[in-house]
């Protein structure tokens, strides 16, 4: 969830450290910890809400989100004007196009 190296995680408790003191950090610590888990289980609580009361579960939106992340107009627009067709096939289920008629005889 948080990209935090050891180098941050020890200037932060030396950070934490000074601003709270060694009488204070435990309590401090506790604190956050207590506050991290009603946050999380009010998040729960509305993610089982939410389901109960859509029918759609939490999974199912992060997917559809994902899809709906890879469908950039760009990128579609780039797929269906490309002339290399082994780079960006056509989209699937999109029916072939008519062939041109024949151009006019002895032109």
């Amino acid at each position: 969830m948080f990209d935090i190296g050891i180098g941050e995680m020890m200037i932060l408790a030396v950070t934490a450290l000074l601003v709270f003191g060694p009488d204070r950090l435990p309590g401090a610590a506790n604190d956050a910890a207590r506050m991290i888990r009603q946050a999380r289980g009010a998040l729960r609580g509305t993610a089982t809400l939410l389901e109960e009361s859509t029918g759609i579960t939490a999974a199912e939106v992060r997917d559809q989100l994902e899809r709906l992340n890879r469908m950039r107009p760009q990128s579609i627009a780039r797929d269906l004007w490309s002339d290399d067709e082994t780079d960006h096939p056509r989209v699937s289920g999109a029916p072939e196009p008519p062939p041109l008629p024949p151009g006019p005889s002895g032109a």
